[in-house]
């Protein structure tokens, strides 16, 4: 019994991928019937920290895993970048603010005595205030 024209056509296209890039015809054919195992392998291999792309299911790319301290770190260092607002929101929620080396002090002391709630308070604060602001001025702008 022979092949399908379908088979024929499948085996021809890989010879050609293979002649076209140099490998296997078998190496073409396991990247082309299972691309999670080949996006497996080459994720976990570490030596290209490239994104990669799958056909018809998106790109694929490590991210750094972040923890709760990470996390806190960075919303600590855009509320300083962001100072005036910070010291808007964080006066509004009844603490006394002075200028920018209170709003340090307090974020700096909430960050040392580990007390992540304080944080969290001020930071969604800071979120709430941020996304209605941005939706009065694109309202403003239509």
């Amino acid at each position: 019994m022979g092949a399908t024209p379908e088979e024929k056509i499948h085996r021809d296209l890989l010879k050609k991928l293979a002649r076209k890039y140099g490998k296997d015809r078998r190496v073409i054919d396991q990247i082309v019937q299972s691309p999670f195992l080949l996006a497996r392998k080459v994720i976990s291999d570490n030596i290209d920290p490239r994104p990669i792309r799958l056909r018809y299911f998106g790109i694929i790319a490590l991210k750094r895993p972040t923890s709760k301290i990470d996390r806190i770190e960075k919303r600590i260092e855009i509320l300083k970048e962001r100072m005036e607002q910070t010291m808007v929101i964080m006066d509004s929620m009844g603490y006394m603010i002075k200028g920018p080396e209170s709003v340090n002090r307090i974020l700096d002391e909430a960050w040392e005595t580990k007390d992540f709630d304080k944080l969290e308070e001020i930071w969604d604060s800071h979120c709430k205030v941020m996304y209605t602001l941005n939706k009065w001025r694109k309202k403003k702008k239509d």
